[in-house]
């Protein structure tokens, strides 16, 4: 949501979050399935990770570099592998 427009913020959290949400929910299912992923992760928040990332570099307009998320993802399954 955000601050200055509550409504603007839910049709922005249902249109970009929720769908993140949703892929990396499944990703973590199917990691727990097949023993990669611990079964105490908390898929949302995995997905608020990335979520807060895209969003932050967003705010200070600075993309994204390949090699940041990278980074990111190593150290996230690091922490979620079982």
């Amino acid at each position: 949501m955000t601050a200055a427009d509550p409504e603007l913020g839910l049709v922005l959290n249902e249109r970009l979050a929720a769908p993140i949400r949703e892929w990396v929910a499944e990703r973590v299912s199917r990691g727990r399935a097949d023993g990669d992923v611990r079964a105490d992760v908390d898929a949302a928040a995995i997905a608020d990770q990335f979520i807060a990332m895209a969003s932050y570099s967003a705010l200070i307009g600075q993309p994204l570099s390949a090699e940041r998320v990278e980074e990111t993802v190593v150290r996230l399954l690091r922490g979620i592998a079982e």
